[in-house]
């Protein structure tokens, strides 16, 4: 039944932007300006398939009020979604030029519990000082829309009430004039370094930021923040972060920086794949050097582990306690004197009593 009427909605929504509209058949290289939604159900496997869907076209010519050239909202069986206007809920909408803020407010209901994909195409809004955000009420969160492109957010619908709110989306145009030039991101990395990330960053334009957040995310779409650095905002900003526990798979990273009078800017997304990791204590590299040996423990008991150099006589070249909270860590591992060339034992206790040896070969 769902697939029969997304089928039947589909055809309306093509008659009422090709017949009713004909100027919009090649909208990638036309003047008009609109703003199209379309609502996706993401599947187990990925794949996704439109369940319902708003356009609103800008012209000079159109009025924000209600009139004959809006159509509004059928109500279907599934999934709605349409843009709330007064009272009114409608499907495709003719407006007046964006002459500097705007808004449209969308209203959804019949949603399941699943995750969506909310594909926002945006045609000509692209103007000098002109930003466009999405604003999700549930999550608290305000993200960044290209105004003369595509953005794909997804979102998920859970058994929390408060997540199917249908007023849980809008979005918010609005121009800022007069303003000073935004930083800028002329460099920004993320690389793994042992179990670690290394987030390096770059900045031009640096006179009037408050402070920077790094964002990290496991599927590209809904970013958490991780940590907050100050700005230097001097004549050379070079910035560096370490994610010391990344996730296995892939961790995405971005830089969001604040400025003082509440602007905000975003770095382009960076992604990093961490191996899967199999549980243990090994060191690294084998043979070593004196300045170059490190122990990694992985997925082991949580606790206190008591490390020891030792050479085949028993004389100890190093000691040291190590606090493990779990999950990977890696600890240097630096002898208090040179070590001369031969085979050493590293001995390791565990918090349970246990004793680990690891020939070491410097």
């Amino acid at each position: 039944m769902k697939n029969i009427f997304t089928l039947i909605l589909a055809a309306l929504f093509c008659h009422f932007t090709a017949s009713s509209f004909p100027h919009l058949s090649s909208p990638a290289t036309s003047e008009f300006a609109q703003f199209r939604s379309n609502l996706y159900i993401v599947a187990a496997d990925g794949s996704a398939f439109l369940v319902d869907g708003t356009l609103t076209q800008y012209d000079t010519d159109y009025s924000n009020n209600i009139d004959g050239m809006d159509a509004r909202k059928m109500f279907n069986p599934s999934e709605n979604f349409g843009m709330l206007r007064g009272s009114t809920v409608l499907i495709i909408e003719r407006r007046h030029t964006i002459e500097e803020n705007d808004s449209i407010f969308f209203k959804m209901w019949n949603m399941g519990t699943t995750t969506y994909k909310l594909e926002l195409v945006a045609v000509n809004l692209n103007k000098p000082g002109r930003v466009g955000v999405l604003e999700d009420t549930y999550l608290k969160t305000s993200t960044p829309l290209n105004l003369n492109d595509t953005s794909n957010i997804n979102f998920s619908v859970t058994a929390d009430p408060a997540s199917r709110a249908s007023d849980r989306f809008r979005i918010i145009f609005s121009t800022i004039v007069n303003t000073p030039i935004p930083v800028t991101f002329t460099s920004v990395t993320a690389f793994q370094q042992n179990t670690s990330v290394n987030i390096d960053w770059k900045t031009a334009n640096e006179n009037n930021v408050e402070e920077y957040n790094i964002e990290r995310s496991a599927d590209d779409n809904n970013f958490v923040r991780s940590t907050d650095i100050k700005a230097n905002n001097s004549e050379i900003n070079n910035y560096h972060w370490v994610d010391a526990y990344p996730a296995e798979g892939n961790n995405y990273y971005r830089i969001r920086s604040i400025e003082l009078d509440g602007k905000i800017s975003y770095s382009d997304v960076m992604k990093v794949y961490i191996e899967k990791q199999n549980p243990g204590i090994k060191i690294y590299p084998n043979p070593a050097t004196g300045n170059n040996l490190n122990l990694q423990i992985i997925n082991q008991r949580s606790g206190i582990y008591e490390v020891r150099l030792m050479n085949s006589f028993g004389q100890i070249f190093m000691t040291k306690t190590i606090q493990y909270p779990g999950g990977s860590t890696t600890e240097k591992i630096k002898p208090a004197q040179n070590i001369p060339k031969g085979i050493y034992q590293l001995e390791i206790k565990t918090p349970g009593g246990e004793r680990k040896v690891i020939n070491v070969v410097f």
